[in-house]
């Protein structure tokens, strides 16, 4: 009996190692992750710091929005920052259109029309976020409505071609949903009633037999070929009969 409860134990101690494992395995995935976009930022800071200074300045608003954001896959960071860095891209493209100094990068930096650019574009991303899902999600629905139209069509030419037995229990439209629970409903209403006045009618069939047969003097004969008389003449018989006299 000390067995199976060893493999059980061993069996949960392997469990949690493997659990732990996976942990570990996704924390050094995670690390490694960010360890490499460090290095690839340090590499790009010392190569193109010009770039690097107007793409830091102008990628604020993702900043903002992953502060902001509480999803877990980060919909809203992402929607804001690829438009955001669409429009440093833009004022990146000046900046090495000029030469790509960081004298030049300071001017664009002072500059209004570049920060409404770069902050325009993370505004159009914060737009498309609250926008789109709500029209997409009306979309989806307006679509699933026309196919369960087109099916409840399909459904009804079918049942007028094989009969109702098609569609079993499968009702598709929700007006014929409505009028099926409706019909039950009252099936179910009548059904006692129904039951209550066959049984009636069957106890008045019972008692009218009884009462005939206790109304009638004569009958006719039973098996054993015996005269069966009514209860008057049974009545009658006990009373004419004399008691036999003893010895």
């Amino acid at each position: 009996m000390a067995k199976p409860a060893t493999k059980a134990r061993k069996g949960a101690k392997g469990g949690r190692n493997k659990g732990g494992r996976n942990k570990e395995g996704q924390k050094t995935l995670g690390a490694g992750k960010r360890f490499l976009a460090l290095f690839i930022a340090i590499i790009l800071v010392t190569l193109f710091f010009d770039s690097m200074i107007l793409l830091a300045a102008g990628m604020i608003p993702t900043g903002v929005a992953y502060l902001t954001d509480r999803g877990p896959r980060k919909h809203a960071t992402r929607t804001v920052a690829w438009m955001n860095l669409a429009g440093c891209l833009i004022v990146i493209l000046d900046l090495w259109g000029g030469g790509g100094s960081l004298d030049h990068a300071i001017r664009l930096l002072m500059d209004p029309l570049n920060w409404v650019l770069m902050f325009g574009f993370a505004g159009i991303g914060w737009v498309i976020y609250f926008t789109l899902p709500p029209i997409v999600s009306g979309y989806l629905a307006l679509s699933q409505e026309m196919q369960l139209k087109d099916l409840a069509k399909r459904q009804k030419a079918l049942e007028k071609e094989w009969g109702s037995d098609v569609r079993k229990n499968a009702p598709l439209d929700r007006l014929d949903m409505i009028e099926e629970e409706i019909a039950e409903a009252e099936r179910r209403a009548k059904a006692p009633k129904a039951s209550g006045g066959e049984a009636t009618d069957s106890e008045t069939a019972d008692s009218e037999e009884s009462m005939g047969v206790e109304a009638g003097e004569d009958l006719t004969d039973t098996p054993a070929g015996r005269p069966v008389a009514g209860r008057h003449g049974v009545a009658s018989g006990q009373s004419g009969r004399t008691p036999a006299k003893a010895g």
